[in-house]
């Protein structure tokens, strides 16, 4: 139980930060237009719309993309799941405050091998584990890439990280 409480610790940090980001459209199309990507604003918003269920993916994606986008979709309400259910477990385990601090630690060491790892690398890895069908590599020249380059991830996972050290 001890271990649980202080796993939980690092992945409601990042969770949070996650979907708060997700959530706040207002950083996502900022993001995108400080790497000169204006142009992907409305399509990103049909996609985070799609994410939620609330409409299809915009019809400029093909059916390979499209099919990464539903992927990534269950992947984030599977996430999202997992948010809540971890939200309430931290809740719980907050009067245990010294395991608390040691989640603490682990979330740092787990910042250092982050920090250490090129993003390259962490990006590549994390697709092979969650797309093993290989449906997320596509043409340089491609609609998805061009409306979500390897920068936006980059900066998005970099921000995600800054907001979870500042909640932790």
């Amino acid at each position: 139980m001890k271990i649980i409480a202080i796993l939980l610790f690092p992945l409601f940090c990042i969770l949070t930060s996650l979907f708060g980001l997700l959530f706040d459209p207002f950083f996502t199309n900022e993001l995108l237009r400080s790497i000169g990507k204006e142009q992907s604003v409305e399509a990103t918003e049909g996609v985070f719309n799609s994410f939620s269920g609330l409409s299809e993916f915009p019809q400029i994606f093909n059916e390979q993309e499209k099919s990464h986008l539903r992927d990534v979709a269950i992947i984030l309400r599977i996430l999202f799941v997992l948010f809540i259910i971890i939200f309430l477990l931290f809740n719980y385990f907050l009067k245990y405050s010294n395991l608390l601090k040691m989640g603490f630690y682990l979330f740092v060491v787990l910042l250092i091998i982050l920090a250490i790892i090129p993003f390259q690398t962490i990006f590549t890895t994390f697709h092979l584990i969650l797309f093993p069908q290989g449906n997320w590599t596509f043409s340089a020249d491609s609609v998805i890439i061009q409306t979500f380059p390897f920068e936006f991830f980059y900066y998005y996972a970099i921000f995600i990280m800054i907001y979870a050290i500042f909640l932790a």
